[in-house]
């Protein structure tokens, strides 16, 4: 087991870990190094959530394009890959999540009607996982949690292999 656990931006430390497994570097030193995650990207993608679903028909609607899975994505012609899977989830989970905050706010959208809503949520859905919440005091809406291990022999070039149960990390704080 590694020494360090990480607590950073798990989506880009993935991506350096992973053009590293690409690249042939062996060891690859991300081989084994800890983090909390909730579920993975490829989970996400084996079985999309009602929200991932509806954010992956407005993109593929819009383009014409079909998203590819996360772990098949392949490098293109000058060696970078096109994660749109991760701009889909990023982009349409941030609009998904603005709209329910401005709904739940009502049609007079300010900076009070709007903390007033955040801070009695309770129970949201979010694009990339089926537990979440907000209330005051908690403001990364997020539930899911669970260890995870960067592991090189994953697919084409690596991914967090889980290493226990999801819990929820909120400890049902505000459902």
């Amino acid at each position: 087991m590694p020494d360090v656990l990480l607590v950073t931006d798990n989506a880009a430390v993935l991506g350096e870990a992973q053009d590293l497994t690409a690249a042939g570097a062996d060891p690859n030193p991300y081989a084994g190094m800890l983090t909390a995650e909730g579920m993975t990207r490829a989970e996400r993608w084996d079985d999309p959530s009602p929200a991932l679903a509806r954010c992956i028909e407005i993109y593929e609607e819009a383009t014409g394009e079909e998203i590819v899975h996360p772990r098949d994505i392949a490098p293109g012609p000058d060696g970078k890959k096109a994660e749109i899977a991760i701009a889909v989830e990023d982009f349409c989970g941030e609009l998904e999540m603005f709209r329910q905050i401005a709904e739940k706010a009502g049609p007079d959208l300010t900076n009070d009607t709007w903390v007033e809503a955040v801070n009695g949520f309770g129970e949201i859905e979010l694009v990339t996982t089926p537990q979440a919440s907000l209330c005051e005091g908690k403001y990364a809406a997020a539930d899911d949690a669970r260890l995870v291990e960067f592991d090189p022999s994953i697919g084409e070039s690596g991914d967090w292999k889980p290493l226990g149960e999801i819990i929820d990390a909120s400890g049902g704080r505000c459902t």
